[in-house]
């Protein structure tokens, strides 16, 4: 099983018919200090498959990137069900752990309030969590509960529920409580400090906060400093408190991290919000083209107003970086992640390029496409892909049907790349280079305003394991994509085709919204020319390729050229070492690599009959 992880942010969840903002009394709880399960509970599974169901805990099973449980007496114990320990049943497990008798015969009103940290696997109604309720430890009536819990979202270090039991419970002498739960190969259900209560805990009586986790972020994590695309901020604002929230105030502001220094800034009054309401899809008018100042910059998101007294829950940030020569979706990678049931598949991210290769006069500016960076998860260990291969692809196009797949009647493929896996690519990262499939240059010119999909490419024999792609899942593009489209524009961060098949599907809730860590390197390099005219590949030979001490280029033109200019650049575009000849057809010239790091690199041959480029490694 390839277990996926995502990044959400709840607010506390409330299962409610009718939220009081009455003081509540505590008649009966259970925050398990006693070293044990109570004796006097019952603990099975009904399904009869597994013999170790709840048990006490102060401590995990903690999964990948998983916060430690947050409940008030977390550190006293409490109890929990490691469903990924017990494997794969033949059916679903339904593991019940049901309290002793609980007197409510004074109430009229009953709450049932505990904290838990739960996650699951299973789709389609497979992992189901509920409180069961009974007055004679027999029959019970069940209330379905932690549904707001997206499948894969291990992110919550506490969720507290809050469930009406009135019906069944007020004024009877016995009342049992039975936590339920039924799946297959889950993560784990933590519970802590129930309570039986007279009344819903009453809400804060000033609470703004960010909701829903919803809040644009920049189009990439990394854009290339000649390739700035503009951010749109985009947010839902909720009041969470009881009173009516007056001036009610959203604004962002950017900061450049080097010198603090704040870069743009904007707010909108949002007017009044009342208790409990939520307004969606606030897009600012103005948007922020950064400049192309190299750096890290972090957009902060803040809503207030005169009375607000929580501000925990009122800002939400993001960073973005403005770098030479890469695009990336996210700083690093968080978790592996493969599709479930199908070995064969394809994925990559979009990236949206403003400025492709200029002429001005005799100066050509070129921007190239050099290779595609990505990280696996599994080359070595015991799902170990050694041997296998990917294909990486660049193509342009993006869905302009708008049937939500980009078929390949959509899409051209422009660069393409091999990779087969060894060992030393293991907790590396892995360069692809690029070759252009049109032939001529070898190395594929970025065009204007062009999307482009990167993607890694999986095709696995039968009796091979999956690829587990290394991606990020503390990054919520969602709300940045939308923002784009209501501009118009097509941003977005997740391709996916599971199969194979042929078609990609833009991706907005894989999952939990993770990010796949397929970058694209790029460079510039600037020269001149009488014109935009590209001399035939074999005008400039390398050998050998990969060089180690030194590279010899044979020069092979059509015609004697009166000034020739030959140039090695790395991949960032920086210039290593240039070297100018007169009135040469043909030629070897030999350039000494001993201070040159591994790693690849671009000469180019700039003459007056014309260009080209060709690309050599260095190990």
């Amino acid at each position: 099983m390839n277990k996926t992880f995502t990044k959400l942010s709840f607010l506390i969840l409330l299962i409610a018919v009718n939220i009081q903002a009455v003081a509540q009394n505590v008649i009966w709880s259970e925050d398990f200090s006693g070293t044990d399960i109570p004796s006097t509970w019952t603990n099975i599974d009904v399904s009869g498959q597994v013999t170790t169901v709840w048990e006490y805990s102060t401590t995990g099973p903690y999964f990948n990137n998983q916060p430690t449980f947050a409940s008030p007496t977390a550190g006293n114990g409490f109890v929990i069900f490691d469903s990924d320990a017990v494997g794969n049943l033949p059916v679903p497990h339904d593991v019940r752990l049901t309290t002793d008798a609980i007197d409510c015969s004074t109430l009229t009103t009953v709450i049932a309030k505990f904290s838990n940290q739960y996650a699951y696997y299973s789709t389609g109604g497979i992992s189901i969590a509920e409180l069961g309720v009974s007055t004679d430890g027999t029959t019970f009536s069940y209330y379905p509960i932690l549904t707001a819990i997206a499948q894969n979202d291990l992110s919550h270090a506490e969720t507290i529920q809050e469930v009406d039991i009135s019906v069944v419970a007020a004024g009877q002498s016995t009342v049992y409580l039975q936590f339920r739960w039924r799946g297959i190969w889950e993560y784990a259900w933590r519970i802590d400090d129930i309570q039986i209560q007279d009344a819903f805990t009453p809400l804060s009586p000033d609470d703004l906060a960010i909701a829903n986790d919803f809040y644009a972020i920049a189009p990439s994590y990394k854009m290339p400093q000649n390739q700035i695309d503009t951010i749109r901020f985009l947010a839902d604002v909720a009041n969470i408190g009881a009173n009516v929230q007056n001036n009610v105030v959203l604004s962002v502001e950017v900061e450049r991290d080097i010198d603090n220094v704040i870069v743009f800034s904007k707010s909108i009054n949002l007017g009044t919000l009342n208790s409990l309401d939520t307004i969606e899809n606030i897009l600012f008018t103005d948007t922020y083209f950064p400049p192309n100042t190299l750096g890290v910059y972090t957009a902060t998101y803040n809503v207030s107003s005169v009375s607000d007294n929580n501000p925990a829950n009122n800002t939400a940030t993001f960073t973005f970086e403005v770098v030479e020569d890469e695009f990336a979706k996210a700083p690093a990678a968080t978790v592996g992640i493969a599709p479930e049931g199908n070995n064969n598949w394809t994925t990559g991210t979009h990236y949206y390029v403003h400025n492709g290769s200029q002429i001005n006069g005799i100066d050509t500016v070129t921007r190239y496409a050099n290779a595609v960076a990505f990280r696996i998860a599994n080359i070595i260990g015991n799902q170990s892909i050694i041997g296998e291969s990917v294909d990486v692809f660049l193509e342009k196009g993006f869905d302009a049907d708008y049937n939500g797949l980009i078929e390949s009647s959509e899409r051209t493929t422009v660069a393409i790349g091999n990779h087969t896996f060894t060992s030393a690519d293991h907790n590396e990262e892995i360069i692809v280079p690029l070759s252009n499939v049109s032939g001529g240059n070898p190395i594929y010119e970025l065009e204007d305003n062009t999307h482009y999909l990167v993607t890694v490419k999986y095709a696995a024999p039968a009796s091979s394991e999956n690829m587990l792609l290394l991606m990020n899942d503390e990054l919520n593009y969602n709300a940045a994509n939308y923002a784009a489209e209501l501009a118009g524009q097509e941003r977005h961060h997740f391709i996916l085709d599971i199969g194979n098949t042929g078609d990609y599907d833009y991706v907005f809730n894989f999952t939990g919204n993770p990010v796949p860590l397929i970058n694209l390197q790029t460079s510039v390099v600037s020269t001149v020319s009488t014109a935009d005219i590209k001399l035939e590949q074999a005008a400039l030979t390398l050998f050998p390729n990969p060089a180690k001490t030194f590279v010899t280029a044979t020069i092979d033109l059509p015609k004697t050229a009166e000034n020739v200019e030959l140039m090695i650049f790395n991949i960032q575009g920086e210039i290593m070492t240039t070297r100018y000849l007169s009135n040469i057809q043909k030629e070897q010239i030999q350039f000494d690599l001993s201070d040159f790091t591994s790693g690849m690199y671009m000469m180019s041959i700039d003459t007056n009959l014309g260009h080209t480029v060709q690309r050599f490694v260095v190990k």
